[in-house]
């Protein structure tokens, strides 16, 4: 714990420095232009055709009448996987700061018939309220303080709680050839860091479980807070 936390997480009181403002305000300026196109880029991705999201999140500790957070929600393309998992008595909210995004998610929520408690706010800044398990969903590359998020997150979970993050990475097969391709796809159009090792940030704080799709393209991995 130690190890991770001597990145610098922010406490309860403190904010995000001026750096992690600025790239803040490009990821969000970004993803308002790419809100339109993410349900293309999820077909374009195959997320769409294996079932990507359903198969990760029924993997997930998630019971009927949890409350999950998911930060980063986006279009809200988890919401009815998740709302399915938690059950009616449950309860869903997405975390979303992109105005763009977080538009969508309200308009797919409310087409669908989806209960949903939406905020717009900045994850590294957002408070917890007393969750189930915390779900960061193609979103922890993108972060400027990836180690530092997710170390504060852990510490404001209650033991039994859990964090899951659900991300892609090269394939299994011939990673050598697609890591540089993923890797431009990755820093050009999504502004991530594609270093980081989520699975390994997250095993510093708990045991790990992890789970692959397609060939290993797309992984879920999550821990239990003892």
């Amino acid at each position: 714990m130690s190890e991770f936390i001597e990145y610098g997480a922010l406490g309860a009181g403190e904010t995000a420095g001026a750096q992690e403002l600025e790239h803040g305000v490009l990821v969000r300026e970004r993803y308002d232009r790419l809100a339109p196109y993410i349900a293309l880029i999820d077909h374009l991705l195959a997320l769409s055709v294996f079932r990507v999201r359903a198969r990760a999140i029924a993997c997930l500790p998630l019971r009927r009448g949890d409350t999950v957070v998911e930060l980063g929600c986006g279009t809200g393309r988890n919401f009815p996987h998740l709302r399915h998992a938690v059950g009616p008595f449950g309860r869903v909210i997405g975390v979303e700061f992109s105005p763009r995004m977080l538009a969508l998610a309200h308009r797919y929520a409310e087409g669908t018939s989806l209960r949903v408690d939406l905020i717009e706010q900045d994850i590294s800044r957002y408070k917890l309220p007393q969750t189930d398990l915390v779900l960061l969903s193609l979103c922890y590359h993108t972060l400027e303080s990836p180690a530092q998020t997710l170390a504060r997150v852990w510490e404001s979970l209650r033991p039994g709680a859990c964090v899951a993050i659900i991300d892609g990475k090269p394939p299994d097969i011939a990673e050598k050839y697609f890591r540089p391709f993923g890797a431009k796809v990755l820093e050009s159009v999504f502004m991530g860091d594609a270093e980081l090792r989520p699975w390994e940030n997250l095993g510093r704080l708990g045991k790990v479980e992890m789970r692959r799709f397609v060939f290993g393209a797309f992984y879920v991995c999550w821990a239990i807070k003892r």
